[in-house]
């Protein structure tokens, strides 16, 4: 039970990233645009998005559960704190991550404001490892899109 709910709790947020990469290309941003009229996020901004990029966003981290036999209880408790974290990251309140692993929203409020930065959600890991974790001096533009992997 412990191993799925980690291994849900990975996949949800990998697919997210990439999810959320992938919509910040020159031919996807189109759906995802709408979300970043909130330069400065609040909670509303969570969810304020194009219905396709919604659906998207939540089949896509379902999807595991059609191919890998993982108990479904498992992933419900693993999708619950992401949701939670999502509408935290997107308050614009000023505190630390809830977990030691998660960012705090301001990481997320970079994103909004630098948008081709910090596409993580739970995990800042993935934006370390990809090359996408937000450097200081480098100047982040809007049309600027995410069109090579």
């Amino acid at each position: 039970f412990l191993r799925d709910t980690v291994c849900s709790y990975l996949w949800i947020d990998f697919s997210a990233y990439w999810l959320h990469r992938a919509l910040h290309s020159r031919s996807l941003y189109w759906l995802h645009k709408s979300h970043h009229r909130y330069h400065v996020p609040i909670a509303h901004a969570a969810f304020a998005a194009h219905p396709l990029d919604f659906i998207i966003f939540q089949l896509l981290g379902m999807v595991v559960l059609a191919f890998v036999p993982l108990h479904a209880l498992a992933f419900l408790l693993a999708a619950g704190p992401t949701a939670y974290h999502n509408q935290i990251e997107h308050s614009g309140l000023l505190f630390t991550g809830e977990m030691p692993w998660t960012p705090t929203p301001g990481f997320h409020d970079d994103h909004h404001s630098q948008y081709t930065c910090n596409f993580g959600f739970e995990l800042i890991g993935w934006d370390w490892m990809f090359g996408t974790l937000r450097r200081q001096k480098k100047v982040y533009k809007e049309n600027t899109h995410h069109d090579t992997w």
